[in-house]
Order: C-alpha cells, then sequence, then structure tokens
C-alpha cells in the first residue's frame, strides 16, 4: 500500500486563533511530506491563508457549533442538507490507493458524520483542542460524543489535561486518546538580532534602556488582563521607562482601556490590536504574561514566547504547567493574585542572572518537546498506524 495519505480536515472556526495556527502547520508540513491535504472550512480568512501556501481549501457552512443549546434548531434544520453533503465530499474525495483520512474538531461533525465516514471508507480521527468542562458536560449531545467516540480511531488531544477529563467525566478509554502537543515552527519563532529587535524599539519610541511586558490574544475576561494591567501599575511606581504591550483585540478591550486611564497609565500601556508579525512582537518584549482566571487548555503563545528566548510568567491552570516547569523555565502564579503576579514580574526585570538562565532552559523545552517536528512526527506516526 502506498504509505502517502489522503486527508480532509474540518476546521470551523470564527477567529483566527491557536485552532488555525494549529491547522494550517498540520496542513502545511504534511503537504511537504507529499501527502494529499483538503480543508473545509467557513472561515474566508482562514481558507485565504491556507491557499497563499499552495493548499486544497474549500468554503462550506455546516452550522455553529452546538456547544451551546441556542443552535440546536439550527442543527436540526441543516442536518439533512449537510448528512448529503459531506457524503458526497467523502464519496468524491475518496482515493482507492490510499489511507483516507478525516479530521473533525467541532461537535457537529463529530455527532453527524463520524459513522458516514467510517461507512465510506475513512479512518477517523476527532481533535479536541479545548477543555470539555463544562460545555461538553453539559451539552445535549453529551451521550451521542460518548456513543461515537467508540468508532473513532483516535481521539487527539493538545493536552494531558483534556485527556484526563475525557477519561474521568465520560469513561473513554485511555487506548482511545493521545495527547500530541501544539508545534512551534523554530524557523520562525527564534530569538532576532539586536539590532532588528532596537530598530523596532525605536519605532514605539522606546528608550534603550525601556522594559517591556507583552500579552499576545484575545481581550476577553476570562484572560485576566484586568489583573495583569493592575500588577503593571504597582510596578510602574518601581521602575522607570516601564511598558505593557497588549496584542490583539476582543470584547473586553473597551472595559481594559477605561481601567488603564482611571490609572492615569495611558502613555505606558499601549493597545495595538491584531498585530501580524507575532515572531517580531515576542522578540520586542523581555517578559510574556499569560493571566487567564478561568480556563487555558493549553496556551500555544507561552510556546513561541520560549521559543523566542523569554521569560514566561503564566497562570496555574489548565495545561499550562505542562508546557512550564515553575522556577526553571518560566513562572507559575496562582490565577487572580496580582501580587503574586507583581512579585514575579519584579523578579524578572531586576534578576539578569536568572532571566538568562531560565530563557536557555526554556528554549531547549521548546526544542525538545514542542517543535513542529516533534508534533508532525507524531500527528503523522498516529495517522499511518
Amino acid at each position: 500500500m502506498n504509505d502517502k495519505l489522503n486527508i480532509l480536515i474540518f476546521k470551523f472556526s470564527l477567529a483566527l486563533g491557536g485552532g488555525e495556527r494549529f491547522n494550517y502547520i498540520l496542513g502545511k508540513e504534511l503537504k511537504e511530506r507529499g501527502h494529499s491535504i483538503r480543508f473545509y472550512s467557513n472561515f474566508g480568512p482562514f481558507l485565504k491563508k491556507l491557499k497563499t501556501i499552495g493548499l486544497k481549501a474549500k468554503k462550506i457552512y455546516w452550522g455553529r457549533e452546538v456547544g451551546a443549546r441556542r443552535y440546536l434548531p439550527q442543527y436540526f434544520i441543516l442536518l439533512p442538507i449537510n448528512f448529503l453533503r459531506f457524503f458526497f465530499i467523502f464519496l468524491f474525495n475518496k482515493k482507492r490507493k490510499k489511507q483516507n483520512i478525516v479530521v473533525f474538531q467541532s461537535l457537529n461533525e463529530k455527532v453527524f458524520a463520524t459513522s458516514l465516514a467510517k461507512f465510506l471508507g475513512y479512518k477517523v480521527f476527532w481533535v479536541e483542542h479545548l477543555s470539555i468542562r463544562p460545555w461538553l458536560l453539559k451539552s445535549f449531545f453529551k451521550k451521542r460524543y460518548l456513543q461515537k467516540s467508540g468508532e473513532v480511531y483516535k481521539i487527539i488531544v493538545i493536552s494531558n489535561l483534556i485527556k484526563k477529563e475525557l477519561m474521568e467525566d465520560l469513561d473513554i478509554p485511555k487506548e482511545k486518546i493521545e495527547t500530541i502537543y501544539d508545534g512551534v515552527d523554530l524557523d520562525e519563532f527564534h530569538a532576532f538580532d539586536e539590532k532588528v529587535i532596537e530598530n523596532e524599539k525605536k519605532k514605539y519610541g522606546f528608550f534603550r534602556g525601556s522594559k517591556i511586558i507583552g500579552y499576545v490574544g484575545r481581550l476577553h475576561e476570562e484572560k485576566g488582563l484586568n489583573i495583569l494591567i493592575d500588577a503593571f501599575y504597582q510596578l510602574s511606581r518601581r521602575f522607570d521607562h516601564l511598558y505593557l504591550l497588549l496584542a490583539g483585540d476582543g470584547p473586553e478591550r473597551k472595559k481594559l482601556e477605561r481601567q488603564v486611564t482611571h490609572l492615569d497609565l495611558e502613555k505606558k500601556v499601549l493597545f495595538l490590536g491584531y498585530k501580524e508579525d507575532i515572531p517580531l512582537f515576542l522578540n520586542l518584549i523581555d517578559v510574556f504574561v499569560l493571566p487567564s482566571i478561568t480556563r487555558e487548555s493549553f496556551g500555544i503563545v507561552l510556546i513561541e514566547a520560549m521559543a523566542c528566548s523569554k521569560v514566561v510568567i503564566a497562570s496555574n491552570l489548565g495545561g499550562i504547567p505542562e508546557i512550564i516547569n515553575n522556577g526553571v523555565d518560566g513562572f507559575l502564579f496562582n490565577p487572580g493574585n496580582e501580587k503574586e503576579l507583581a512579585d514575579l514580574l519584579s523578579k524578572a526585570l531586576s534578576d539578569e542572572k536568572m532571566v538568562k538562565e531560565v530563557e536557555e532552559k526554556a528554549f531547549k523545552k521548546v526544542k525538545k518537546y514542542f517543535s513542529v517536528d516533534v508534533m508532525i512526527n507524531k500527528m503523522e506516526e498516529a495517522f499511518l498506524k
């Protein structure tokens, strides 16, 4: 049998985030290894990005994910159309002399298309990017999910946290689940030349000795950015030329901007909006903070910052402790603890010897466990078994 694979990947998206980065890298790398890859998604910007690297990608809409009950009517209205649509997609894309693989990532297609794909000769894989608590446990389709999981070849999860939840909450067998961590492209995410960094600092008007704390991601309540701003306020009175850069956008932006104004930090805290060049941004900063307060299934941006040899400080929750060995290659603090965060930031901004040791260990860890090569090797191995 030809060991090259024919892989169909379905990804329902509402924004360009960690799940989309995972899929982009997966498609790109598997295509370079000679496998046939075809994407289906509802989200135009994601499809456009896939097409820029020569991946086959088609836009279809099969309904909002039914994790929320308000989307159930839409699910059942679209179900007959979706069943036929997926039937013909599977039928016309199947290749006789290759292993045919299909990857499902949202609840909808896992529930209605798993049996169909298996019936038509596809090996079915599910990918879980998020903690299943509480959304799946409260879902109308909880029992259906469990039933269909028995027909899946493998459930790929991005952290052991999710694996543990699937086993404990749904009694899914351990051997059915495989943890494969997100990977970072070390050709893209790495430490830049000092001249490049200094030139970027000049664009923002920063002094040569300025210290910069950074965050990349959605400006959402669950990210705990109000805690970060309060901690920064404490530090701003102790450190000269200290700045906080927030890259990203979201529903909390206006509220956070009001907080910054109230603390008289408008010249110190900068809202940058969506940033295209994340590697350059991560090289610009001195410390990266991920202050999530409710959930964080993994935290790919932590790995990206570590790959750029930056000190990372993050909340001790979710899958984050799988990335950071506290005090060795980064630092953890109790979620929502403003003082603890401020103390760690103060240490990271003042102890240069410690910082260098932590940064070196962080990069070595990424190279060993969290590189794209490691991720793709494990994904390809799972598909080929």
